[in-house]
């Protein structure tokens, strides 16, 4: 069974139908398993086949109508409501980011033998988290991430960055670790101004990367990927 939720996308919703557009990829036989806040959760995906499941996900996503999010085979989500999501789709076009993440241009450092706490044994399997929508800047009303949970509004705040890094940089969130996320991105800010803000960006929403502000703005300008971390 196909609908219309959250006013533009047609989402599926029934888990054969699901499988049957994963069949022949990185997903295919993978169990497809009803979640919270109407995710769907495609489980056992092995440490060695994340982004490949990713993929495949969103290569889907035309069909399905939901962002795939990888987290861990173990990750507590919200059951969020269609009011939660409309009103954070409103301030995801509303809020200024960059008021609710700052970079306070240092963080404390972390002991190697503490690093346990804030990495767990990665990773025997994850998940495919399928979001009830399209829009991958609304993944915050569903997924927890340290950096916008210890904060208001920390969720319209990673919304609206989302969106703006989206739209700028055609970046796409694939993971969300609980005090980590991971996106993939189609484009490289020049070398100079726009690296350098967008490291800073980079560096107010993953509070706990400690790499020099320099170094991430040349590293930006080469990479398709960002990591970032927030930890308590």
């Amino acid at each position: 069974m196909e609908r219309y939720r959250l006013g533009v996308a047609r989402v599926m919703d029934d888990p054969d139908e699901i499988a049957a557009v994963f069949r022949r990829g990185a997903l295919d036989g993978l169990p497809v398993e009803e979640g919270l806040g109407d995710t769907w959760v495609v489980t056992g995906v092995e440490s060695s086949q994340l982004l490949p499941a990713w993929r495949a996900a969103r290569a889907a996503v035309a069909r399905t109508g939901r962002w795939p999010v990888l987290t861990m085979a173990d990750e507590q989500w919200l059951d969020a409501e269609t009011e939660q999501v409309d009103a954070l789709d409103y301030a995801a076009r509303a809020v200024d980011p960059w008021t609710v993440y700052r970079w306070s241009g240092h963080d404390s450092q972390i002991e190697p033998a503490d690093l346990r706490l804030w990495l767990p044994g990665f990773l025997s399997e994850a998940q495919v988290v399928l979001l009830p929508t399209s829009t991958q800047w609304l993944a915050p009303a569903w997924l927890n991430y340290f950096g916008a949970t210890e904060k208001h509004p920390g969720r319209e705040g990673l919304a609206a960055a989302i969106r703006q890094w989206e739209r700028q940089w055609g970046a796409e969130l694939v993971a969300s670790w609980g005090t980590m996320l991971q996106f993939v991105v189609a484009r490289q800010p020049a070398l100079g101004e726009q690296a350098w803000q967008l490291a800073l960006q980079l560096l107010a929403v993953g509070g706990s990367l400690q790499a020099p502000s320099w170094e991430l703005a040349l590293a930006v300008t080469r990479s398709d990927a960002w990591f970032l971390h927030d930890r308590p």
